[in-house]
Parts: structure tokens; C-alpha cells; sequence
């Protein structure tokens, strides 16, 4: 792939899905953290944010933000975001193991 190609992709929409594993006993508090900082609003006032919803995934307590950007660039941009470095501590303290973001390109047009 030579280097224009890899600028394209970056320049298409891109769908994300990001999903985290409460601890037991604490997604009702990661909503609650999700909700209280504002962090979804102020995802959605981002540039190149063009849907930005959190959910709950069914039959297990994992709590998922489905997600559309402009870009590649714009969803690399949204992780360095401060109102989510400002979080990111207590993430940690109510999930079990890492963050899971799979980025999900559109096959058609």
C-alpha cells in the first residue's frame, strides 16, 4: 500500500466500537462516571464526531460507546482528548482488564 492510499484511509468515516468490563458489582458506577463528567457530550461536540452513543451490551453487564467519525485522524484525535485523560484513573479502577476498541471500516458505500 503506498503512502496515498494509507492518507485515503485516514479520510474516510471510520465506525468504532469501544467496550469495557465492569468489575463486578460497578457498571451502574462507570455509567454514573460516563454521565456525571460530561465525557459523552463533550465526545460529541468533538470535531468529526458524528454519532457518539453509550449502550449497554445484552447479556452481559459491558458497557459499549458505539461511534462514527469523519476520520481516521478525528478517532485517534478523540482518544487524546483531556476530558478523557481526566477519567481515565477511575476507568481503570472499574473495569476488569483493558479498554477494547475495534475499529469497524465500511465495507459499502
Amino acid at each position: 500500500m503506498n503512502t496515498s492510499d494509507n492518507q485515503n484511509k485516514k479520510d474516510v468515516e471510520i465506525c468504532a466500537i469501544t467496550e469495557l468490563t465492569p468489575k463486578p458489582g460497578k457498571k451502574q458506577e462507570l455509567v454514573d462516571l460516563f454521565k456525571n463528567s460530561g465525557s459523552v457530550e463533550k465526545t460529541r461536540l468533538e470535531d468529526g464526531c458524528i454519532m457518539y452513543e453509550c449502550c449497554e451490551k445484552e447479556g452481559n453487564d459491558n458497557v459499549i460507546f458505539v461511534q462514527k467519525w469523519r476520520s481516521l485522524k478525528d478517532l485517534e484525535s478523540h482518544k487524546k482528548q483531556p476530558h478523557l485523560a481526566l477519567i481515565k484513573p477511575e476507568i481503570d479502577k472499574l473495569i476488569e482488564g483493558k479498554v477494547v476498541i475495534s475499529r469497524c471500516p465500511r465495507l459499502i458505500d
